[in-house]
C-alpha cells in the first residue's frame, strides 16, 4: 500500500507540475475553459529549457525537417524521440478510438493541433508515436499531409557518463556545436553535458 500510495504522489505531482508548466505558457486559469487555448511546441520547449518543469530542465532543442525522413529517423534515433505538431483530423481521433492506424481521409475536418511524441520509424515508411497513453501507427500519406512540425529534445539523463547518447553518439560535441552556431545559451549545454 505504500509504494502504491508514493506512486499516485508522484503522479500527482507530475500532473500538477505540468498543470503548472501549462498555465505559465499559455495563461491557462484551472477551472475557466476559456483559457485553455492549447500550446505552441517551441513555447513549451523554451520554459522547459529556462524554467524546468518538475525540477527537471531540457539542455536544448531543435526543429526537425519532418518533410525529410532521413533528419527525422537521425533525430529519433539520436535522442529517442521527436515531438511532432500535427493538425489533427476528425479521421485521426476515429481511427485510434476503433484501434486503428492514423490514414489519410481525404476531406476529414481539422479537430485541432496536437503534439505527440515520434519514437519509432519503420521500414514501411510508418511511424509510431503515443497519443491518449497509447501506441498509434501513423501512414505515411497521413504524415504528409498533417505533420507540420518536429522537435528533438536533449536531457542530461539521455547522456552516459562519458556524455554520449544510448546510440554513442557524443552530446558534449553537440553542446560545443550548438554553443558555436547559435552563441546563445547553447554554451550552457556544453558545460551541463560534460562530466
Amino acid at each position: 500500500q505504500r509504494e502504491a500510495r508514493q506512486r499516485v504522489e508522484l503522479l500527482t505531482g507530475r500532473e500538477a507540475d505540468v498543470l503548472a508548466a501549462y498555465s505559465a505558457v499559455t495563461g491557462y486559469r484551472p477551472g475557466d475553459p476559456s483559457t485553455d487555448t492549447g500550446a505552441v511546441i517551441e513555447d513549451v520547449l523554451k520554459y522547459w529549457r529556462d524554467h524546468g518543469i518538475g525540477g527537471h530542465k531540457i539542455l536544448a532543442y531543435g526543429k526537425v525537417d519532418v518533410s525529410n525522413r532521413t533528419h527525422v529517423e537521425q533525430a529519433i534515433y539520436l535522442f529517442g524521440a521527436v515531438n511532432l505538431g500535427v493538425n489533427l483530423p476528425q479521421s485521426a481521433e476515429d481511427q485510434f478510438n476503433a484501434g486503428q492506424p492514423w490514414q489519410y481521409v481525404k476531406g476529414s475536418p481539422i479537430i485541432g493541433g496536437h503534439c505527440v511524441p515520434a519514437l519509432r520509424y519503420r521500414h514501411d515508411g510508418s511511424t509510431d508515436v503515443i497519443t491518449w497513453a497509447a501506441v498509434v501507427k501513423v501512414m505515411g500519406l497521413f504524415w504528409r499531409h498533417f505533420v507540420e512540425e518536429g522537435w528533438f529534445v536533449l536531457t542530461k539523463d539521455r547522456a552516459n557518463q562519458l556524455g554520449n547518447s544510448p546510440s554513442g553518439f557524443n552530446l558534449f560535441q553537440l553542446g560545443e556545436d550548438l554553443a558555436a552556431l547559435t552563441g546563445d545559451e547553447a554554451a550552457a549545454v556544453a558545460y551541463a553535458v560534460r562530466w
